[in-house]
């Protein structure tokens, strides 16, 4: 692991993915914890502390594994398409969904595809 710092960046954050990915856990706590750990690692970078005791700078290291855990997690969230709100999976109307083409579509033998549609609400 000391030869290649990057992957210890980087495990966190997959990992931090990986979860968000089967525990989809939406809340407003976690943006606020990102926003705090951020934080306290620009105030623990910016001080005097770290270079004080040399005992204490795993916590430093904890802090910041624990950001780019929950950045990953958080990202995760935010970027999939299925924990979207709107998403189509989250439709309460078991009834009749009605979409309207923007552009023609393009039919095949046994299909008819197209990418521009949208919602008529």
């Amino acid at each position: 692991m000391n030869q290649a710092p990057l992957l210890r960046l980087i495990l966190p954050f997959i990992a931090g993915i990986i979860s968000a990915v089967y525990l989809p856990v939406n809340s407003i706590f976690f943006p606020i914890l990102l926003a705090s750990l951020f934080i306290i690692l620009t105030i623990i970078v910016f001080s005097s502390w770290t270079a004080k005791g040399y005992k204490k700078r795993w916590i430093f290291g904890l802090l910041l594994n624990v950001f780019i855990f929950f950045t990953g997690y958080q990202l995760t969230l935010l970027k999939t398409e299925k924990f979207s709100p709107v998403h189509f999976s989250k439709i309460t109307d078991k009834g009749s969904v009605y979409v309207k083409l923007l552009k023609p579509y393009l039919e095949k033998e046994k299909t008819l595809v197209t990418h521009h549609f949208r919602n008529i609400e």
